[in-house]
This record gives structure tokens, sequence and C-alpha cells, in this order.
């Protein structure tokens, strides 16, 4: 994405209540119907990547929040969303293009529709491109967590790598420098201080389902912040 761009302000408000911009009508329709459709369609298209039907969807997945985001080259779906398997709770965001102004230069090639809200077979090129960053999740619902407990799940890394305690943790899809980045399980990604005086920190991933692990050393100022997309867990 060029990074000169810069967000507008949010036109619509998060959730389902009324109000004077979720009614406004942007083309033919309001905002609120494009929200309620888009879920729909997110829905179908989460289920699609996942390689499973959309019935198996509900026991597993909770809609948090949904939104439509103006910025200066169109207009983008947001879905926040909570996964449950078993103990454990992850959230997580999606997010794509559902509209793309004229004034906007790139993917012209695409030949998609402008200053118009995007149909479902526009939106198959918007994913499998991945448009503007769009971000799409995958859910299995076969997942069988390996641990009874998240304090299970760090009692391991810590006695394997001889540690009093982790520092930072995070439950996430996502994995930094691990390839793919997500496989659609879920993972206890943490760092801890080794010696401060020094700046070394020990940084590693667990699977929450295989037990796959992996640990290696860094300097503390790598210890970026953990990705989005998922909880930092208590305890």
């Amino acid at each position: 994405m060029n990074l000169l761009r810069f967000v507008l302000p949010v036109v619509c408000l998060f959730g389902a209540g009324s109000s004077n911009a979720a009614d406004a009508k942007v083309g033919a329709r309001t905002v609120q119907e494009m929200k309620a459709e888009y879920t729909k369609l997110w829905r179908s298209a989460l289920a699609e990547s996942s390689g499973i039907p959309e019935s198996a969807l509900p026991p597993l997945l909770h809609v948090d929040e949904t939104e439509i985001q103006t910025w200066n080259s169109g207009k983008t779906f947001r879905v926040r969303y909570t996964l449950r398997f078993d103990w454990l709770t992850i959230q997580r965001e999606d997010n794509f293009m559902v509209w793309i102004n004229e004034s906007e230069s790139a993917y012209r090639h695409l030949g998609l529709p402008r200053d118009t809200w995007l149909t479902g077979p526009d939106l198959k090129t918007v994913m499998a491109r991945k448009i503007f960053d769009t971000a799409l999740g995958r859910v299995d619902p076969t997942i069988k967590l390996a641990f009874s407990s998240l304090a299970e799940a760090k009692s391991l890394v810590c006695t394997e790598n001889k540690l009093a305690s982790l520092d930072r943790s995070e439950i996430t899809f996502y994995v930094p420098g691990k390839v793919p980045r997500e496989d659609g399980l879920p993972y206890l990604v943490w760092s801890a201080v080794l010696d401060e005086k020094a700046n070394k920190s020990l940084n590693g991933y667990l699977n929450l389902a295989t037990k796959e692990r992996k640990s290696w050393e860094n300097a503390i100022r790598m210890n970026a912040s953990p990705p989005s997309g998922g909880i930092s867990p208590e305890g």
C-alpha cells in the first residue's frame, strides 16, 4: 500500500445499532444494509478459505463488531470476532475493500467497478489478490488443544527453557518469522529477558494443538509488540 495515503475519519459506528451514519444511504443502499450483506459474504468466504461448510462456524465463532470505514481510496469492511476452542478464546480481525473510489489509481488492471459497492464476484478478486492488505482468517473446527490450560502450556515453555517466568506472551494465529505465518492453528508466542545488561532475551512459539515449538535468542530491543489478531493472556 502506498505509504503516503492517510486514513480519513470513520463514517459509521461499530455494531448493529441505529445511527444517522449507519442509516445514511451510499448509492442505493444504506451502510447498515451493506454491513449486514458483507457480514454474510465474509462468513461464506471464511468457510471457503477454511475448507469447511459454513454450518460448522456457529459453534466456534462469535461476531463482536462490524464496521465500514471510509478512507481516501474507498471503503473497507472490518469484522472483529472471537473464536472458542475448549478453554481457549482468541480474537482476530478480518478486513477487505468493498468500495474503490474512481480517483484511486491502483488496481485498474483488474477491471473492478468504481464508486459503487463491490459484489460477491468482485470480492473474490479482492480477496484472491489481497487488494489493499486484505486479511481473511482460517478456522479449523477439528482443533484439539494439547494442553488443559494456558498455565500448563506456559509451564512447558518455562521448564524446557529453564525460565522462571515469561515476560510477554500472546495467543495468536500469526507467528512472526514462521513460514507460513499462519496455518490455522493457535500458538503461544512468548519472550523472556535473559540478561538485561547484555541485552539478551529468549523468544519462541508453542503450537497449542501439536506442541510444535521453537525458541531462539534475540536482543531485548528487538522484541516488538506482539502482532494483532490475538489476545494477551493473563497469568
